[in-house]
């Protein structure tokens, strides 16, 4: 749901200036304390290099399955994050469909992810022994993912603010994970107010301006 306002600038309008801009000014933002889960994702990860350094066939197996699980246990930090694990979990969202969405808000190209995949298919549904080689090309994928989207696992933004036009005031954007919508706060010059615009997933600008969210995420 949106708030548009008769004598102000339409919403369409505000977020396509804003898609031009990408003229990230002042944030606010807080460390996060605690996420979710019991094990995390560096846990998974060491527990699959301890299995690696084994150098046994059982080894290898657990090393596989821990590097899977880390980069899954990733992909759903990221899904609250994004304020997605809820209906990721309701809908129960597969491994790829979870790096499909993570791509379509520009976050990661998942054609390494899916490498990693495809070996667990090999493992889990043919019954394959994994290549040593095989499981460090994986356990290395893992451990650079992890590392590529850590601050949206460490960090978790308050709001920040994005300049439209040079010489006026900032337009400012919140990102609420846990209600999963976006709140924008638009200065209007004449008026001297502050207009506020609420945007919810079902809004047609939400994926622009969660594309918008990632894109200034990655640049802290």
């Amino acid at each position: 749901m949106s708030q548009d306002l008769q004598g102000f600038r339409p919403l369409n309008e505000i977020v396509e200036s804003i898609k031009e801009s990408k003229d990230f000014g002042v944030s606010s933002w807080d460390q996060r304390e605690n996420i979710p889960f019991e094990i995390t994702p560096i846990q998974f990860l060491d527990f699959a290099q301890r299995a690696i350094e084994e150098e046994t066939q059982a080894g290898y197996v657990n090393a596989l399955s821990n590097v899977k699980r880390a980069i899954e246990c990733q992909l759903d930090l990221l899904l609250c994050a994004l304020g997605q694990h809820e209906k990721a979990q309701k809908k129960r969202w597969s491994f790829p469909r979870k790096i499909e969405f993570i791509k379509s808000v520009g976050l990661v190209a998942p054609e390494i992810l899916r490498k990693v995949n495809k070996a667990r298919i090999h493992l889990e549904h043919e019954y394959k022994y994994p290549r040593p080689e095989e499981v460090k090309d994986a356990f290395d994928i893992a451990d650079l993912f992890l590392a590529y989207s850590s601050k949206f696992v460490e960090k978790k933004c308050a709001e920040f603010e994005i300049e439209l036009r040079e010489g006026e005031s900032g337009v400012w954007i919140k990102f609420d994970e846990d209600k999963n919508l976006f709140e924008i706060a638009v200065p209007e010059p004449r008026s001297r107010k502050v207009v506020k615009y609420i945007v919810g997933e079902k809004d047609e600008n939400y994926l622009s301006l969660l594309k918008t969210y990632v894109e200034f995420m990655m640049q802290l």
